[in-house]
Parts: structure tokens; sequence; C-alpha cells
């Protein structure tokens, strides 16, 4: 058993080893790719689209300021931003792309309406969400400007980010907006894989596992909640989707108010028991956060955009309070506790990263950080199988190992009463057509009660241990002991064969097993009966015609000795 315990830990750790290096890989390669991507290379470069670097916008002074994009300016009404395409040549049958959120813009060239996005007059909530819009350019233009006219839709909107804005034939513009995408694409379509597998793997497989512990399912849903907030962030969903716009707008609102409930219901169980409530405590400010501003965004009192800073407070909250839980619990007390310290650094650590990243070069790394993040949770969903995988497997062990002893003779070897009981059953409801057989060995009582039971248990033993090379030999014969000296057989053959022959087997081994004195030839009683499942559905009225036919054995076959003369009960 020590070797066994011994193996098991050596194993263990080096799947720890191979979990820590394929993180480290992954942390490794892609702070490579950041340093050292050449960014000549860039997808849009390839697609022949170009980014428009910088626009001027009107100020509040009404004098032009030239801004670089992206930019988040201030604003307090309507306001207009001017595209030159005086640097692009030949800007005739292009297109321009870019995000425009929670207003209504008009697009101008020479004074003329190119494009309109508006808010649809069904439109639920008052921002009207967000659009990325394809429009294409005018031929033969006086002016090489274009003119955005923005209306933000709300009052409370005192800021609006003007997003990246690229030029390019139309079909290029797709095609590179879809390959740029296509990682997180494949990533959202593995989570989303993920989820299913693992929901039919806990629907299906309860044996596997426990109603009051599903945490590989709670990681499983904190993937669809990334996959489905992945998504949302897409400039291919928003475009393909534009109809859907204020859906989508609402789902990534939504699913970032609970995106980290499902980690709630993981963690509360790996930490000490004594912060069980403050992350119970955690998960009901989640649910209110979600109660109340779905709430007040139907009725048009406020816009989950307004609203959005109550749900960074409270995941700063969380993401805190697990780090102190995690700190504080004692990991040699709660060794689980070890598997959610790799996801809570990789978060706290992308996070800092990606907000050092764009205080550097103004640019969000919202699919690496995200990356990191599926990263980690893959890697930790591994590891919880793996832990679950080794637990049922040992608790599968045990079980068979004690059923198995429950159906068990403890003196031959042999299935017991309970087992012949069950198999019985089977047979009728499986229709197993086969021998029945009913034996009991001769003189077994008086043997015992003069001799001792040592010598009956050889008797016995010695009976059984016939039984067992038949079934080597041949696996549809089927033995039992039901009783002190009696036996079932079931032979799984049909009616033409020759079960005379294997009995006078059977009688001829058995009476030349070794070990009595004095001549003593070891005989039993058989009686036995076809079942012809087609005919008869009732098992024990074969066996008991089977039964019958032994007792009538016995009869005419009981040999008659004269056991204190010829049996000696001392044993070789």
């Amino acid at each position: 058993m020590r070797n066994i315990k011994l193996k098991l830990f050596e194993w263990e750790s080096e799947f720890n080893l191979c979990i820590l290096l394929l993180v480290a890989f992954f942390i490794i390669s892609i702070s490579i790719l950041f340093l050292s991507y050449d960014k000549k290379y860039s997808f849009y470069e390839n697609c022949d689209v170009e980014k428009i670097k910088e626009v001027a916008v009107i100020n509040s002074n009404g004098e032009r300021q030239i801004v670089k994009l992206p930019k988040v300016i201030n604003i307090d009404k309507e306001f207009n931003f001017f595209v030159d395409l005086s640097p692009y040549k030949d800007f005739s049958k292009k297109s321009l792309i870019s995000s425009f959120a929670y207003s209504n813009v008009k697009i101008y060239a020479d004074n003329k309406k190119i494009y309109e996005i508006k808010k649809s007059d069904n439109s639920i909530f008052k921002s009207g969400g967000y659009q990325v819009a394809i429009f294409d350019i005018p031929d033969n233009l006086n002016y090489s400007e274009i003119r955005v006219h923005v209306e933000p839709n709300f009052k409370n909107l005192k800021s609006y980010k003007i997003s990246n804005i690229r030029i390019g034939r139309k079909s290029d513009i797709i095609s590179c907006m879809i390959f740029k995408e296509s990682i997180t694409m494949l990533v959202v379509l593995l989570l989303l894989i993920n989820f299913i597998t693992t929901t039919l793997l806990v629907f299906l497989r309860k044996d596997f596992f426990r109603s009051e512990n599903y945490s590989i399912f709670y990681l499983s849903v904190f993937g669809l909640m990334v996959a489905i907030y992945f998504l949302t962030q897409m400039w291919s969903t928003s475009y393909f989707w534009a109809g859907a716009k204020e859906f989508i707008y609402s789902v990534e609102f939504i699913t970032l108010m609970v995106i980290l409930l499902p980690t709630c219901f993981y963690i509360k169980y790996k930490l000490d028991p004594k912060f069980k409530k403050m992350i119970d405590i955690m998960a009901f400010a989640f649910f209110l956060n979600f109660f109340f501003q779905v709430i007040l965004a139907l009725f048009g009192i406020k816009e989950f955009k307004e609203m959005v800073y109550l749900t960074h407070i409270i995941i700063v909250s969380y993401l805190l309070s697990v780090l102190f839980a995690v700190i504080f619990t004692d990991s040699s007390k709660y060794p689980d506790s070890k598997s959610v310290v790799v996801p809570v650094i990789v978060i706290i650590v992308s996070t800092i990263a990606s907000l050092i990243y764009y205080f550097i070069y103004k640019i969000t790394i919202f699919q690496n950080v995200g990356l990191l993040v599926v990263i980690s949770l893959i890697v930790l969903e591994i590891k919880e199988l793996h832990h679950k995988y080794r637990y049922y497997e040992k608790e599968r062990i045990e079980k068979n190992f004690y059923k198995k002893l429950s159906i068990t003779d403890n003196l031959t070897g042999l299935l017991n009463r309970q087992a012949h009981e069950d198999f019985i059953k089977e047979i009728e409801y499986n229709k197993i057509s086969g021998w029945i057989l009913s034996i009991d060995i001769n003189n077994l009582k008086y043997i015992n009660d003069n001799f001792g039971h040592i010598v009956g248990d050889k008797l016995i033993v010695d009976f059984a241990n016939i039984l067992k090379r038949l079934y080597d030999r041949n696996e549809k014969i089927n033995s039992f002991r039901i009783g002190g000296d009696e036996f079932f057989v079931f032979i799984d053959e049909n009616d033409k064969f020759d079960i005379k022959s294997l009995v006078d087997e059977i009688k001829i081994e058995y009476s030349n097993c070794s070990g009595y004195e004095n001549g003593f030839i070891p005989t039993f009683s058989v009686g036995y009966h076809y079942y012809d499942s087609y005919k008869s559905d009732d098992v024990m009225f074969i066996y008991n015609i089977a039964d019958k036919l032994m007792y009538e054995d016995k009869v005419r076959h009981k040999p008659k000795f004269n056991f204190e003369n010829t049996f000696n009960s001392k044993m070789k």
C-alpha cells in the first residue's frame, strides 16, 4: 500500500510540473510576441487596408483640434469631427469602417448625407447601443473630407470614444476584420464546446460528479460567460448583427455583471470555511447588481453605460476579497485552495499588464488579456478534472471491492446466495436459456459433527476449486455456493449440450481429490434440468425440479460407510 501511495504522489507531482511548464510556455511566448512583433506585417497591411491615424475635432470654442485615434474626448453636446482623405490616393470605390456608440450619427461628403445611424423608434434603451458601420466613399468628391456628426442619445454621456477608422475596399475590410478576430473566434468556439461537453458529462455521468460540488461545471459556465463577453466585443459580431445592436449592447453589460458569479460557487468550497460567508455576500452583491441594473435600464431610469462603474467596483471588491481569502487560508489544512492561486494571479497580473500597456501605447489588448484568462481557465479545468477523476476512480475501485466482497463466499471464493438471487433475476429479465444444476455434497453434516469442520471445509473447498477450473475453461459455466453443502450451477448452453458427460467428469475429478486417509472418496449428489426461457419465465420452477432430482440422486447413490473405521479426520 505504501508503494502505491508513493507512485500516485509522484505521478501527481509530474502532472503539476507539466501544468506549470505549460503555463510558463504560454506566458513567455505571448510576452515575446508583444515585444518582438513587427507591425509592418499587420493584418491590414496584407489585406490592403489602411488605418486613418488622426481626425480633426471641433472643440467647444469652434476650433479644429487634431487628435490621434483611438481617442476619448470630453463632450457635453453633439459635435463634429472630420476625416481627411487626401493622404490616401485613389479612394474611389473604397469604403470606411468604424464603430459608433450610444449616439445617432450622420456622415456627410460634399455636404450630402451618405450614411446614417439612428436609434430605432421601438428602441428599449435610450443609448441605442453601438454599431460597426462600413460605408462607401462617393466617387468624384469635390472635397476630400468626410464630416461625421455625432449626437449623443442620452444627456449623461460625458465622454465619447472616437474609434479606429480604416479605409480600403469593402471586401478587404470584411476579410481583414474576420481574419484579425479569427483567434478570438476560435477561443469562443473552444469555450462553447467545452461548456456543452462538460454539461453533458455532468448530467449523463452523475456518478462521476457529486451534487454538492459541481466545481468543474462552474468553471465551464465561467468559460461560457467569457465566450459570450468575447463575442460582444468583436467588430464582426456588431457588423453582421447590426439589426440586433441593442441586444448585443445589453448582453455585453449583463454578462459583465455576472461573469464572475460562477467562480463564487467554485471558490467557496476550496477555501477556509470561515471565508464562505464573505464569498456568499459577494455572490449576493453580483445578483443584486444584476437585478437592479436590469430593472433601471428596462424602465429607462438609467443606462447600463451609466451604471457600469458599479459593476467595476463589485468586481474589484470581489477579486480583493478572494485574494485576501487565498492569502489567509492555510493550504496545509485546505490543499484545494492551491488550485485558485494560479487563476487569481493570472487575472490580477494580466489586468495590471493591460493597464500598463494601454498607458504606454494607448492601445487596449483585450484579446490578449482574455487569452491569458482562457489559458488559465483551461489549465484549471484540466487539473480539476484530473483531481475528480482520481477521486472517482478511487471511490469506484473501493465500491467494486466491497460489492465483490458482499457477493463472494469467504470460504470458497465462489459467488454467494445474494449473487445467486441477482443472477436468477438477470437470466429471467434477459431470457437466457441454459442448464440448471442443483448439487449437494454427501454426508457433510456427519463429517462436521464427528470429525471436525476442518475436514468438512476441505470437502467444500475441493469441490469449489473444481467448479472454478471449469469456469476457467468455459466462462459460460456460472457457479454459486448457496448454502453449507449446496451449490447452484448454470451453464449457458443449448439443450443439445452433453450435460451428463460434464457431470461425470466432475464426479471423477472430485473422487480423485487427495488428502483424505483410509481410502475415503468424496462424492456429491446432483440433479439437472434444462431451462428454456421461451417456454417459461420462472427459473425457480426449473431449479426446484433440478433440486428434487438431486435428492432422488442422493437417495440412490449416497455411499454407506462405517465412518469410524474408514475415515480418519487427521489430514496429511
